[in-house]
């Protein structure tokens, strides 16, 4: 099992990204800083395929499916990943993707204090039938996928921080805000 794999066939992907925008919705240049940051040993190569692998990916949303709410923890919008210029164009690409029909975008603010995930990022998929809805919890020492009450309880955990976050209109402006400044 893989994300991949999991993406193409969901009907609702939930993610909560504490570290990082979500590969979905990286632009080419947000994406290959993260991925050399993640592993700067990897060549070239390795990291072009990777890259367009993700973009691959990207493709499920072209489409109204799967319905995507992402909700990004307000570090993910400061910590600067490649410089201004490619903090600036995926501010643009948040903002682009929040307006698709099948795509809720917010965002945790600082403000809001403690919530359900202290430990991190973790995305559910919830599954056609007859899949059971799967979560995936990412690690240093690789992912985590998860079933039944387990995958139930990260459910849990993310409509607290859904219910927690900016509605989504306020989390484009907050979007909007922070790409101002800066400048």
């Amino acid at each position: 099992m893989d994300n991949a794999w999991l993406e193409s066939r969901a009907e609702v992907i939930r993610s909560f990204d504490a570290m990082v925008v979500p590969g979905l919705l990286q632009t080419r240049e947000y994406m290959e800083s993260v991925m050399r940051a993640a592993d700067s040993e990897a060549p070239d190569e390795q990291i072009r395929r990777w890259i367009e692998f993700r973009l691959i990916r990207q493709q499920v949303l072209a489409s109204n499916m799967p319905r995507v709410v992402v909700v990004l923890d307000e570090a993910v919008l400061h910590r600067s990943v490649g410089g201004n210029e490619t903090m600036r164009a995926q501010f643009t690409r948040l903002v682009d993707v929040a307006r698709q029909p099948n795509i809720d975008l917010r965002v945790l603010s600082r403000s809001s204090g403690a919530h359900a995930s202290p430990d991190g990022s973790f995305k559910v998929y919830e599954m056609p039938e007859p899949y059971p809805v799967v979560a995936h919890v990412p690690s240093p020492a690789g992912p985590l996928y998860v079933e039944a009450d387990q995958a139930e309880r990260l459910m849990l955990k993310f409509d607290a921080i859904r219910r927690d976050a900016l509605p989504g209109a306020e989390s484009v402006e907050l979007i909007k805000a922070v790409a101002q400044g800066r400048g």
